[in-house]
């Protein structure tokens, strides 16, 4: 199908459809060429009118909700992104649970679900992206992950083996989560099932407890390590050894991604405008002029250097999205 059938289709189908906007400007990074097409959606109907339009269409699609965690390739997107703004939050509170829709802001559900004396989420206060991202990727902070606390996720599924897309509930269980990652991140076709909403099992807590963690949690994180008033996607590297801030007595320096790339003197390289925070060497940043091919060859440059060094091989984190050259 070439570009003018794909946008008759889209524009016919979705309502706001825009086409060649710039990725850079829904991204953390600020990196990343334009998408073909893009619209953005505020709520779940018009989030799987979208994604039902791409399945029946072939269109390629991606979803994104803060822009944190993810590299946008400066060619850009050869399909349609969807920026997700559906938040709705509701609460049980017999059952101290939380039900959110995926692009609810996380920051926006751990206050929330703080005024109602439920308590579990607090550790992600600060955290920059939504919910949807963060259940997607088993965010980790302070020693805590998302599999804690996720009880069941509401998935689209794309068509398979002649049989229609269709919505359904899993378990916690089913995202198979492990160290940053899980099921849905780790899925290796071209149409991926997406996250709709999210149910979290929290609990009764009383209201101070829970603000003194949340202020103790965001002033540790933005005093310790992260980059200010400068650009970046977030944690670039997994840790080789897992959990970034868990009390573990066995843990070892080479355990920690900063650790090591600091001993490499990440901190002092560069790539055009694209840097290392002085703050954390697990922070590459954007001067502000920066291009996603320097960012990736940084990255790669990194990576090379700890392999050399310590023969670890360093995993990223954050996702590189769009089409990127094959060396």
């Amino acid at each position: 199908m070439n570009h003018d059938q794909v946008e008759e289709i889209l524009t016919k189908n979705l309502p706001g459809v825009q086409q060649n906007v710039l990725l850079r400007q829904f991204t953390t990074m600020r990196v990343g060429g334009a998408s073909d097409f893009l619209i953005e959606v505020s709520n779940i109907d018009d989030l799987v009118k979208a994604l039902k339009t791409c399945f029946e269409n072939d269109i390629p699609y991606i979803v994104l909700g803060g822009g944190s965690n993810v590299i946008a390739s400066d060619s850009g997107f050869p399909g349609l992104t969807i920026i997700n703004h559906a938040n709705h939050i509701s609460f049980v509170l017999e059952k101290s649970q939380v039900m959110a829709e995926s692009g609810a802001i996380l920051a926006q559900v751990v206050t929330e679900a703080a005024g109602r004396e439920l308590g579990g989420l607090e550790w992600w206060f600060g955290l920059p992206g939504t919910l949807g991202g963060a259940v997607h990727n088993n965010s980790e902070t302070w020693g805590h992950s998302m599999s804690e606390i996720v009880k069941s996720v509401t998935i689209l599924f794309p068509p398979t083996n002649g049989e229609a897309a269709k919505i359904e509930q899993v378990d916690v269980n089913w995202m198979g989560y492990g160290y940053r990652t899980s099921k849905l991140k780790q899925w290796h076709t071209d149409q991926k099932p997406v996250i709709l909403s999210v149910t979290l099992q929290l609990r009764q807590q009383r209201k101070d407890e829970i603000l003194r963690r949340m202020k103790e949690s965001k002033q540790g994180r933005w005093d310790l390590n992260q980059p200010k008033g400068i650009a970046s996607a977030g944690s670039y590297f997994k840790n080789p050894g897992g959990a970034s801030h868990a009390e573990n007595a066995d843990r070892k320096p080479e355990d920690s991604a900063g650790w090591l790339l600091d001993q490499v003197g990440a901190k002092k390289m560069r790539v055009g405008d694209a840097g290392v925070a002085k703050e954390h060497a697990n922070f590459v940043t954007n001067g502000g002029k920066a291009s996603a091919s320097e960012i990736k060859q940084l990255s790669d440059k990194l990576k090379h250097l700890v392999k050399e060094k310590f023969d670890i091989n360093l995993e990223e984190e954050v996702e590189y999205i769009g089409t990127w050259a094959k060396h």
